[in-house]
Parts: C-alpha cells; sequence; structure tokens
C-alpha cells in the first residue's frame, strides 16, 4: 500500500506543478475589479484553455503513457505492465478528486463525462481527415495485454504507411539468437503477408525491433547473420494473422507473442503479451510505437469528455480528453 501512495503522491507532484502556473493566472483574473472588457474575456478563455490541456495532459502522465508527436509520426511509449505496486484505476479515481481539490476554490468547475476509471482501458489516436480512429488497448488496467486495433469498415486506417516498433524485455531470450540452428524458434506462424506498395492497396510497412534483458537482438526485417526476417509489409485485407513467439529463460516456459494482421473484421495492427504456460502474464515488456501519419493533424483521446467552466462568467471549454493537451 506504501508503494501505491508512494508512486501516486509523485504522479500527482509532478502535475501540480504543471497546474500551479495555470492556477495562479486563474486567482489573478478572478481577483481583477472588472470583466466588463473584452480583453478580459480573452483572458478568461485562455485560462480555461490553459487549464483544460494541462488536465488532460495529466491524465497520460496517472496511466503512464508518454507521447511524442511530430509532423508526421506519432510515438508512444509504454511500460507493461505498470510500475510495481502502482494501481492506474485507484490513480485515475486519485487525480479526477486531485482536479476538482484544486481548481473549486477559484470558481472554477471540473467535469468529466464519465468517471476516468470507469473508461475504456486505452485511448485512440484520431487523425485529421479520417472518420474512423486507431484504438490503442488493454484488456484492463493491469496493462498486461496491449491490442492496437482499426476498425476498417471505411478502410480509413490508410493514414497509417507504416508502424514502427521496439520492445525490450525485462528477461534473456531462452538461446543466442545469433545461433542459426535456432532460427526456427523466431518464426512466424503464417508469416504476415507481403504486398507490393506500388500496387496494393491498404499497404503498411511494418518493422520490430526486440531486445532482451542481455542486450540480443531481433530485427524484422533484417538481412545479416543468424536469425532472420524478411517480413517488412503486411496488408489489412488478408484473411491470415502472422504470430511471431520468442521462448524466454525463466522459471515458467514463458513466450514474448506478438500478432500482426486481420481479426475477425476489426483490423488489428498487432497485439503484445508476455506469459508463461499457465496464460499469467510475467516480465515487463517496453514497447515503443511509432505511426507514420498522412494527415496534417491528430489527437490521442481518452474515453471521456473533460468540461472545464467559470460558471459566474459563462465561459467553458467541452472537447474529449487530448494526452497532447
Amino acid at each position: 500500500m506504501g508503494a501505491v501512495n508512494k508512486e501516486k503522491g509523485f504522479v500527482f507532484t509532478l502535475t501540480a506543478l504543471l497546474l500551479f502556473g495555470v492556477v495562479l493566472s486563474l486567482a489573478i483574473v478572478v481577483a481583477g475589479d472588472d470583466w466588463s472588457h473584452a480583453s478580459d474575456n480573452q483572458v478568461v478563455w485562455k485560462t480555461v484553455s490553459w487549464t483544460w490541456s494541462d488536465i488532460s495532459e495529466g491524465v497520460g502522465q496517472v496511466i503512464e503513457l508518454e507521447i511524442y508527436p511530430g509532423s508526421s509520426i506519432a510515438s508512444v511509449s509504454d511500460t507493461l505492465p505498470p510500475s510495481a505496486g502502482y494501481n492506474i484505476s485507484a490513480g485515475l479515481e486519485e487525480y479526477q478528486a486531485f482536479v476538482n481539490e484544486v481548481y473549486s476554490p477559484n470558481g472554477t468547475q471540473i467535469n468529466f463525462s464519465t468517471d476516468l476509471a470507469a473508461a475504456e482501458a486505452g485511448i485512440s489516436l484520431n487523425i485529421e481527415g479520417y472518420n474512423t480512429s486507431i484504438d490503442y488497448l488493454y484488456e484492463d488496467w493491469a496493462k498486461r495485454v496491449l491490442s492496437i486495433i482499426c476498425d476498417d469498415v471505411e478502410m480509413n486506417c490508410d493514414a497509417i504507411a507504416c508502424i514502427n516498433v521496439t520492445n525490450r524485455l525485462s528477461l534473456p531470450f531462452k538461446f543466442d539468437p545469433a545461433d542459426s540452428a535456432n532460427q526456427g524458434k523466431f518464426k512466424w506462424t503464417p508469416k504476415p503477408s507481403h504486398c507490393d506498395h506500388d500496387v496494393d492497396d491498404h499497404c503498411v510497412k511494418f518493422t520490430l525491433t526486440v531486445f532482451d534483458s542481455l542486450g540480443r537482438v531481433y530485427r524484422c526485417p533484417w538481412s545479416g547473420p543468424g536469425v532472420t526476417c524478411d517480413v517488412d509489409s503486411f496488408t489489412w485485407e488478408g484473411p491470415d494473422k502472422g504470430t511471431l513467439t520468442v521462448d524466454i529463460a525463466s522459471v515458467k516456459p514463458t513466450s514474448y507473442t506478438l500478432i500482426l494482421g486481420n481479426d475477425g473484421g476489426r483490423e488489428l495492427l498487432y497485439d503484445i503479451s508476455m506469459k508463461d504456460n499457465t496464460g499469467n502474464t510475467t516480465g515487463i515488456i517496453e514497447t515503443e510505437t511509432s505511426f507514420c501519419i498522412d494527415a496534417p493533424s491528430f489527437s490521442f483521446n481518452y474515453d471521456a469528455d473533460l468540461n472545464v467552466s467559470i460558471p459566474a462568467y459563462e465561459v467553458s471549454r467541452s472537447e474529449p480528453v487530448n494526452l497532447l493537451g
């Protein structure tokens, strides 16, 4: 219990530092004598907007996600499962109470459309100009299995041109991947479909790099010596899924598994887990996923709307929580 509180306290201390400047600005504005001028209303709106952005970004800290936006690349860094002893559901509940406690004395109301802890476990990547989203989902907030899915009814997943994945495992591979006699243990079954990027529609370029705890590496594609992998692309139209299983050295037989490809009507970009022979997830996976996006802008949204308002002056902002602020 002490570890949980320590971790939560760390998260909320960081968040408090981010929010302090906004609260101070709000207090200065509220203390003003004259609210009748347009300039005053602009200041109030900016303060509400800053507050909304900082609270939204804080949600990402609570669920232990780091997001790095670029002009055409969106990267998500994650750790499965969460930090030892940290309960994300409890952290979300405490964060929601925390922001209300911080802002209420300043005449600001903070309302979420649903309790943060009750929302779907994960986030969605929403891309400007497309009617669908890329769902970045967990089985639950224990964060032991990660699935990235695109609902491809309108074939709008074509906004994603490539996916680059790097995973670092807390356990070593069961064998030396440079030993060519063991190449079969890194085999895709079946191998994801190849596609001609100049001919095939709905084609995604794919790269994967997996490090074990000893720094040994498996790469896909990789034409070097030792373990080889010639998978470098796949289509969402193919009926097959490719499954890569890597044996891990542990007390119980454990494997790192990555699934790539179609999944019963919803397009599974990939799914990762590390489980032992009893089905229990073991070890830690540090993962970074980068999406190449063919669109001018995008957002990472949590499954809840956030409304920030100053009722006395009828100023508010209400939008889905965006981890980019």
